[in-house]
C-alpha cells in the first residue's frame, strides 16, 4: 500500500499565489478612492465639531466666542474666546487677551495631503457666535470638503445658517 503525504505541492501553491496577486491588483484601486472619501467625510466632521463647539461655548460662558480657520482655510482651526470688540467688516485675529479654547489640526493635514476646502462667500475668513449663540452675521455660509480623487458623491457640503445651525450633505463629485 502505498502512502500519500499530506500538504500542498509547489504547483498548487503557485497557482493560489498568482490568483491572490491578480485580486489585490484589481482591489488596490478601490480602496485608494475610498480612503479619500472617507478622509473627506473625516474633515467634514471635524469642522462641523469645531463650529458647534464654538457656539456651545458662546452659550455656555455667555461672550463671543471665534471659529478661526487659519490660512485661508488651508491651516489649522481655532477657537477662542473675543474678549476684543469685533469690529464689523474686518477679521479678527487672536490677541493676547484672547482666551484660546481649542485647536484642531485635522483640517490643514486633509488640505495638504488630499483634497481641498471651498467656502461661499469666498471673503468668509470667520465664523463668530454670540453668547445667545447666533452667528454675528447674517450671511448663510457654505464649506465645500472635495477629495483630490473624488469620485460618485465624496463631496461633502457643509451650511452653516444665520441662525447658528449646521448641516452636513453628501454632493456629487463634478
Amino acid at each position: 500500500m502505498m502512502k500519500r503525504n499530506a500538504g500542498f505541492t509547489l504547483v498548487e501553491l503557485m497557482v493560489t499565489l498568482v490568483v491572490a496577486i491578480v485580486l489585490i491588483s484589481f482591489a488596490a484601486p478601490l480602496l485608494d478612492s475610498l480612503r479619500g472619501g472617507s478622509q473627506a467625510v473625516s474633515t467634514a466632521n471635524t469642522i462641523v465639531s469645531a463650529i458647534k463647539y464654538a457656539r456651545s461655548e458662546a452659550v455656555t460662558r455667555g461672550v463671543n466666542v471665534i471659529f478661526l480657520p487659519t490660512s485661508s482655510w488651508a491651516g489649522d482651526i481655532e477657537v477662542y474666546v473675543e474678549n476684543d470688540a469685533i469690529v464689523s467688516g474686518t477679521t479678527p485675529s487672536r490677541g493676547s487677551s484672547d482666551t484660546l479654547l481649542r485647536q484642531w489640526s485635522d483640517v490643514s493635514d486633509f488640505v495638504s495631503k488630499s483634497g481641498s476646502i471651498d467656502v461661499l462667500p469666498s471673503s468668509t475668513a470667520y465664523v463668530g457666535f454670540e453668547p445667545s449663540g447666533i452667528r454675528t452675521n447674517s450671511t448663510q455660509i457654505s464649506i465645500t470638503v472635495t477629495p483630490s480623487n473624488c469620485k460618485g458623491e465624496d463631496r461633502r457640503v457643509i451650511t452653516l445658517y444665520p441662525v447658528g445651525q449646521v448641516e452636513i450633505a453628501k454632493a456629487a463629485c463634478s
